[in-house]
């Protein structure tokens, strides 16, 4: 890594780490690879070159989020991230660009499914929003105008039950604020 390391991930299977820092590129290691190979599975550029702030991946998604609020996703492929060497330096293009937020967004999820991806930036009032990843649709029915969120620092979310229910829970100072959430799609 070129540049100061701003956000680290894990794939879900533990397998690769992913990087990123001030120099707005993204690395993909392979934990597993053999002392003689090269771990550097991939390495490219965040689309739109700012430094990134925050990482999260489930495997087959990668979100990539920057100081100016862009969030950006990238497909991975069926089956999780590439593996042979020859794609190290392909550039691959964000599928999809979300601007819904307009300061740098620090906190990443994606839910236990992969089908949600939650984004927050801890620099503005009640600047969190949900996106259902399949369509890229960011949810218009939450936050609501009574969603006492103020300032989020961190998300995460759990599997309620079996059903499509999940708690979000919002963590920021000095309160722990849980909001139960059905988007509606």
């Amino acid at each position: 890594m070129n540049g100061t390391a701003r956000s680290l991930c894990f794939s879900p299977d533990s397998r690769y780490l992913v990087g990123s820092g001030g120099d707005a590129d993204v690395y993909m290691w392979d934990l597993r690879a053999s002392q003689d190979a090269s771990a550097i599975v991939r390495k490219f550029a965040n689309e739109g070159g700012l430094p990134t702030c925050a990482l999260a991946t489930d495997g087959t998604h990668l979100a990539c989020a920057s100081e100016a609020g862009v969030v950006n996703l990238y497909d991975l492929g069926l089956g999780g991230f590439p593996g042979p060497p020859t794609t190290i330096t392909s550039q691959p293009k964000p599928w999809k660009a979300l601007l819904n937020l307009t300061t740098p967004v620090e906190t990443l999820t994606f839910s236990h499914d992969g089908s949600m991806l939650a984004m927050a930036s801890r620099w503005a009032k009640n600047a969190a929003r949900v996106v259902h990843v399949k369509s890229g649709t960011v949810f218009s029915n939450w936050p609501t105008s009574k969603s006492p969120l103020n300032y989020v620092f961190r998300y995460g979310s759990v599997n309620l039950f079996s059903h499509f229910l999940e708690v979000i829970v919002l963590a920021f100072m000095p309160w722990i604020a849980c909001s139960f959430v059905r988007p509606q799609v």
